[in-house]
């Protein structure tokens, strides 16, 4: 079996923003898978649901699945 090891210097701005972007990584991907195979059938039915502008009720679910996964992408981009 192989195995890496990975040190970042957490004191090290750059090196902290790596680490939370690896830490975060494997939700971001949940995300967007979420995001990929799900959110069109989600979208239609809040649609059908809301009587909403259709940009915002899309942008809204997409904020939602940020809140859902832990996802702060302020946090995560510099």
């Amino acid at each position: 079996m192989s195995k890496a090891v990975i040190t970042w210097n957490l004191n090290d701005f750059d090196e902290n923003q790596d680490f939370n972007r690896f830490v975060k990584s494997r939700d971001m991907a949940m995300m967007l898978w979420e995001l990929k195979h799900n959110s069109y059938k989600k979208c239609e039915q809040l649609l059908d649901q809301s009587g909403d502008d259709d940009l915002y009720v899309v942008f809204e679910h997409i904020n939602k699945l940020f809140e859902e996964y832990g996802i702060d992408i302020d946090n995560l981009i510099d």
